[in-house]
């Protein structure tokens, strides 16, 4: 990361909201020389960004983002959801930037409508407005606060007022199925132990999830590899890493790291960098 820009994370102070929230961060630079290049990897946490005073340029093609700072006050509203393939962000100029990363299923307990009726899609989502069921109009008290512990707060006691119970038990079900489960779960597997027909519980992860089971378990899997790796102070053979998260084998394992990062797991965790105290991972050209 530049050394211009500072990256905070910070789980929320309520016990109540750290099962639906998994952490809060606070990225920003005010140099306005700035050039920050980072890439970002498939996750099954799915996080709510909000950048003060920037211009966002998106090309769903390529998997790219531009940002750079505009003069307009204004707030830009990015949603990332279960994503396939790594994303490239090139920040130009100063910028504040606050993120909010929610456990599985986690944000669907803050609105009342589904992901899908607000999002439309799986792609990154941006908007310059702030959905009035998600984000309320404090983000200007936050973005002005210096205090990190009073950011925190402002930001729990809205989710705390916001909260709205998730009433979908099956994919409540189904996500726990393919998170506690040591072996890769197929959709098969999961709709028959749910008592479900295949093409309704795909409809319920499009719907809730905004991708397709079987997106999931693959992601799943990519990321219990990528942290036990990244996380483990006795780091294990790729053949073993395989083998614990139910790959194949190595060869297996290299073509879904691939996949899912355009990069061999050598150079990827090479490459890496851990931002903050939590499970951010990104890598920086």
């Amino acid at each position: 990361m530049n050394s211009t820009s500072s990256f905070v994370t910070q789980k929320p102070n309520s016990t109540f909201l750290q099962k639906y929230i998994a952490y809060y961060y606070f990225h920003q630079s005010t140099d306005n020389t700035l050039k920050e290049d980072f890439i970002f990897y498939p996750h099954i946490k799915n996080a709510l960004t909000v950048y003060s005073k920037v211009s966002v340029l998106f090309d769903q093609n390529k998997q790219r983002g531009i940002i750079s700072p505009t003069h307009n006050d204004n707030y830009t509203f990015i949603y990332t959801p279960i994503q396939t393939k790594p994303w490239n962000v090139q920040i130009h100029g100063p910028f504040q930037k606050l993120g909010i990363v929610f456990n599985p299923l986690g944000l669907n307990h803050f609105t009342k409508k589904s992901l899908q009726s607000i999002f439309k899609n799986n792609a990154l989502s941006i908007n310059t407005k702030i959905p009035n069921q998600i984000i309320c109009d404090g983000l200007k008290i936050i973005f002005s606060l210096d205090s990190l512990a009073k950011k925190v707060q402002t930001l729990d006691t809205f989710f705390e007022q916001r909260y709205t119970p998730f009433q979908n038990q099956d994919v409540q079900h189904a996500i726990q199925l393919i998170l506690e489960s040591k072996e890769k779960r197929t959709v098969q597997s999961i709709a028959q132990e749910l008592q479900l027909n295949r093409r309704t519980l795909l409809r319920q992860f499009k719907k809730h999830l905004l991708c397709s089971v079987k997106d999931y378990i693959d992601v799943v899997q990519f990321r219990k590899a990528l942290e036990q790796y990244q996380f483990t102070s006795n780091k294990p053979s790729f053949t073993n890493l395989a083998y614990s998260n139910d790959y194949y084998d190595q060869s297996e394992l290299i073509r879904h790291f691939q996949q899912k990062t355009g990069l061999s797991p050598k150079r990827l965790f090479k490459e890496l960098a851990h931002l903050g105290s939590e499970d951010t991972l990104w890598t920086f050209k």
